[in-house]
């Protein structure tokens, strides 16, 4: 480790020095020991005796050490007494770094995750490098990777990283050791692309992560039209390769022909780019432009409908319309098209769950996430799905055992500790769950930066929320700085969500109420949350029911938490009538009961006999 930015301190672990806001101190190596334990423990709680034990190995004397090792830590990085923003005591238990991370090791970017030994089998695929002069080409190469990338995930036993953490790496220039370290992997492919007019250049290489040998590499010249045909050319060369040092079996075919159509296939990489991306006003609109664009070049574009259904529901989430019904419209046409081109499409499966929870049935949208993980084995985004599904039904253990199966190919998604915060959340680990959910934002997830407030006003920490919001406003996503913009509704929900102010309760849900009333206005999570947050349990579920939002399974996963705005929820004597409106009760009795709401004795549920535990 050589250099890292903590906060707005830079620390040089080479020179021994901490410079920032503070001023620049030389600092022990032993202190700097300990900074290094806690950065590669982000998020989490270290305790005193694992901080003793692997810095200074003694006992006696331990404890004064460490406490003077924390004391020059948070002199150095700029923390006041009373006011810790980089290094957080948890009391009777140890420190947790809370602070953003940046370039640790100068190489891996923020918030990484710890790795362990690669197993053999297991390989990640680098974005290729655009060698065009023109940028407006860059999705070619994009294209070439994600197709290399989905069609090794299809092989039986083979590892392969997901696209979120490989693509975490696009544009750098890094040591491959280093990069396959990140991502624990014990292969990596990395390439490159020049298109010059119908012609494609691409070059590819297969490095053994250990030593960086480079163990495969060749050259391909080919038409633009034959793209699918270089893209398995590849993959197979790739894979019989690799079955020189591995066990693998090689199929005869691993690339799906998408289309016929290149110019079709360019607007559809393009849509599907910022599809991923998501987060912005113009970034889903765009996407929504290019995927229509591709359909219509090619009208049995099976994956481009499916992105195209998808792209349209979540749109919502993330850019302010008042076209939203008219997108959730859109969404179904175009799942209809998918439907009928390809009924066992993985993405065309999540959406129709997604558009099951969406329409409240729950039990049904189980039904068919499960159904899809068992024709597409690994396939993560409909695990993670899953998950969120489980969660919002209650049952956080067997989603927490489900996302297990697929973590350590995604070591750099979000998302993970995005529902393992949630898990923790649930649980009442409301450290680890700050922990997580921190790591999340780290990692680029803007939605956990809200997550990560709200849940330091749980630790009555009121102040700290609103600081948060504050210092990282510009890392959240859009639609949340849209909802924070004005200094006026700034004020009143930091006094009604995170002061908890009776007055200021008072006016916020006044305006949820508006919103809510007002066809025009979409719902996204937060404004669902907002009548949780103001302790409205009436008008939560009058909010989910009549104006449910694309991941209303998130919205609906936050009534489990142990805290009272949630319990009076679930306490509520409209709850057993809407939790078997929405397909609650279906999918207790298909799934199991979670552990706060339990049938009565001798009966399975129905009829609203159960009883809500806590």
């Amino acid at each position: 480790m050589k250099q890292v930015r903590i906060g707005n301190a830079q620390v040089n672990f080479d020179s021994l020095v901490i410079e920032g806001d503070a001023g620049r101190y030389s600092v022990e190596p032993k202190v700097l020991e300990v900074l290094e334990a806690l950065i590669n423990n982000q998020g989490e709680v270290v305790s005193r005796e694992h901080l003793i034990d692997n810095v200074w190995g003694i006992g006696f004397g331990g404890d004064e050490r460490l406490s003077r090792a924390i004391s020059l830590l948070r002199k150095a990085l700029g923390d006041r007494r009373g006011d810790h923003r980089h290094i957080e005591t948890i009391s009777k238990r140890g420190y947790r770094l809370i602070a953003s991370i940046d370039d640790v090791n100068n190489n891996l970017g923020p918030g990484h995750l710890p790795t362990h030994e690669a197993p053999p089998l297991s390989i990640a695929v680098l974005p290729f490098v655009n060698l065009n002069a023109d940028p407006d080409q860059e999705h070619l190469a994009d294209g070439m990777t994600e197709e290399l990338l989905n069609a090794l995930a299809k092989l039986p036993g083979l590892q392969v990283t997901g696209r979120t953490s490989s693509f975490a790496f696009k544009g750098e220039n890094r040591d491959i050791r280093e990069v396959a370290k990140a991502l624990n992997v014990a292969h990596v492919i990395e390439g490159s692309l020049r298109c010059d007019q119908d012609k494609l250049r691409i070059t590819a290489q297969l490095v053994k992560a250990e030593d960086g040998f480079q163990l495969w590499s060749e050259s391909y010249d080919e038409n633009l039209e034959d793209i699918f045909d270089l893209q398995e050319r590849i993959a197979h060369s790739i894979l019989t390769e690799l079955s020189r040092f591995i066990e693998i079996d090689v199929p005869s075919s691993v690339v799906q022909n998408l289309t016929h159509n290149p110019k079709a296939y360019a607007a559809f990489v393009q849509g599907r780019e910022l599809y991923h991306k998501r987060n912005g006003q113009q970034t889903l609109p765009t996407a929504i432009s290019h995927l229509e664009n591709a359909v219509e070049l090619d009208p049995e574009f099976a994956d481009a409908w499916a992105a195209l259904a998808m792209a349209h529901f979540v749109l919502p989430e993330y850019s302010k319309t008042s076209q939203w019904e008219q997108h959730m419209a859109a969404s179904r046409r175009a799942l209809d098209k998918v439907e009928q081109l390809d009924s066992s499409n993985s993405l065309a499966k999540l959406t129709k769950a997604y558009i099951f929870e969406h329409d409240l049935r729950f039990d049904e949208a189980a039904m068919i996430s499960e159904q899809a993980l068992e024709e597409h084995p690994g396939d993560s985004e409909t695990e993670v799905h899953f998950a969120f599904t489980l969660m919002a039904i209650g049952l956080h253990k067997q989603a927490e055992k489900l996302i297990r199966n697929t973590m350590p190919q995604n070591p750099l998604s979000p998302i993970y500790p995005v529902l393992l915060g949630g898990i923790m959340r649930a649980l009442g680990d409301i450290e680890r769950a700050i922990g997580y959910y921190q790591k999340a934002f780290n990692l680029g997830h803007g939605a956990s930066g809200i997550a990560v407030a709200t849940l330091k006003m749980q630790t009555d920490k009121s102040e700290q929320s609103v600081d948060f919001i504050k210092k990282y406003f510009g890392g959240l996503d859009a639609m949340d700085q849209a909802t924070f913009a004005s200094p006026i509704t700034r004020h009143l929900v930091f006094g009604a969500y995170f002061r908890k102010k009776r007055g200021y309760r008072w006016i916020v849900k006044k305006m949820l109420e508006s919103r809510l009333k007002d066809p025009v206005r979409q719902a996204t999570a937060t404004s669902v949350a907002g009548f949780l947050l103001v302790d409205d349990p009436k008008l939560w579920m009058k909010n989910v029911l009549e104006k449910p939002n694309p991941y209303v399974a998130y919205t609906l996963s936050r009534i489990w938490d142990p805290i009272e705005e949630c319990a009076n929820v679930r306490q509520h004597q409209d709850f057993p009538e809407f939790a078997a409106q929405i397909g609650l009760v279906k999918a207790w009795q298909t799934y199991g009961w979670p552990p706060l709401v339990q049938p009565n004795p001798g009966t399975d549920g129905s009829n609203l006999q159960f009883r809500v535990i806590g």
